[in-house]
């Protein structure tokens, strides 16, 4: 029905000579609908999360459908607005619609704020990082103290919010790669046709541009992906710290527990940057990520390699014997183990720590750098240097 709808009243308006009256009074009616629509569909949102038990993406699933419904608007109507009207008129429907888009966008990040808490939980982290640095800029977990009566956000409550503000941002970054993709190939068709010149075609172009740089839409995603930055960094911080303080060497293993741990978080914080489809938003990631091992991780294996080894021994070759002939004595139960045993072991178990968390770097680049190239296959050279 809608499609005959469209099909009639698209047929009317060229036989008159009102192109563009009639591009202009077909989509603002269909953002009425539009309205109505997300309206409805956001105050029921999270009636219907929990009758899925989506509870946690409720808004990304609400986003979704949003933008779903009016890229459905551009399929259904982009072939018989070309059927009566040619080419060259897509980007005209386009700005009405964004203009919808927009308000329904900032509709439902509003809500979403009140919904999730976001404010109140930037505010906490953000006093929680000066309570700890004297009012100085936002520092890494080392020169933290413990929060003793500071009332400080979990780690694992922020998880479950940073994904559902990732998926937010891809479908966001989704929607506009389709708009940018379908008009450019109207203008282009159009010039092609000859029906429009080089300097048209270029202004066409940059009109689109800025339609997209300027929209609402773009601003609130930034807005949302400053967020989840902050967020993904203070999560990653908080739970690298946890690691290192829950580590835990067991008998006979050549390693603790916190390399395993940290590396984990930090590839798992990346992968998850890398599925917000914002290449800036990956690289603030990888940094921090970066900034996380060099000052986090080396503090925390530099302070026992610093001391040596208690012993005596300058040969480490010697070093490692002892260190296995301990082990194994402690396996099968026959001797107890002394404070010198004890701070060999914890040397050695730090020096194979290094060794392990270096092998772990090069595997963590080199596979963080294939993910990349897959997600972002159309990146420019500039970005890929970034």
């Amino acid at each position: 029905d809608d499609v005959a709808s469209s099909e009639r009243f698209f047929k009317i308006f060229p036989q008159l000579g009102m192109y563009d009256e009639g591009i202009e009074k077909f989509t603002t009616y269909v953002c009425q609908k539009l309205s109505t629509r997300s309206q409805k569909e956001l105050r029921q949102s999270m009636d219907l999360a929990k009758a899925e038990k989506r509870t946690r993406v409720a808004f990304a699933d609400t986003f979704t459908g949003l933008l779903e419904n009016i890229l459905r608007v551009i399929e259904t109507n982009q072939p018989i607005l070309e059927s009566y009207y040619g080419y060259g008129h897509l980007l005209k429907m386009v700005k009405i619609l964004q203009v919808e888009c927009d308000v329904e966008t900032r509709n439902l990040v509003l809500e979403f704020n009140k919904q999730r808490q976001i404010q109140r939980k930037v505010s906490k982290i953000n006093d929680y990082m000066k309570s700890q640095t004297g009012g100085a800029s936002m520092a890494l977990g080392h020169l933290r103290e413990a929060s003793g009566s500071m009332d400080k956000l979990q780690s694992k409550d922020l998880d479950a919010l940073i994904a559902e503000i990732t998926i937010m941002h891809s479908r966001a970054e989704l929607f506009i790669k389709f708009i940018r993709r379908r008009v450019t190939n109207d203008i282009e068709k159009c010039f092609n046709e000859e029906r429009m010149t080089e300097e048209e075609k270029k202004a066409q172009l940059e009109l689109l541009e800025m339609t997209i740089k300027k929209s609402k839409l773009s601003t609130q995603m930034q807005e949302l992906l400053s967020t989840y930055l902050l967020f993904e960094r203070y999560f990653m911080e908080e739970s690298v710290i946890k690691a290192i303080g829950l580590d835990n060497y067991e008998t006979g293993q050549l390693c603790s527990s916190m390399i395993d741990d940290i590396f984990f978080i930090v590839r798992k914080c990346i992968r998850r940057s890398i599925g917000t489809q914002s290449v800036d938003g990956v690289c603030a990631v990888i940094n921090n990520g970066a900034a996380c091992l060099e000052q986090e991780l080396i503090n925390a294996l530099r302070t026992p390699l610093k001391s040596g080894y208690p012993s005596g021994y300058i040969d480490l070759a010697q070093a490692y014997n002892a260190f296995h002939s301990v082990a194994s004595s402690i396996q099968q139960g026959k001797i107890q183990t002394s404070d010198i045993d004890v701070a060999r072991t914890k040397f050695l178990v730090t020096l194979n720590n290094a060794d392990k968390a270096t092998e772990y770097i090069e595997t963590l680049h080199t596979n963080m750098s294939e993910e990349i190239k897959l997600s972002f296959p159309t990146i420019n050279v500039h970005k890929k240097e970034m």
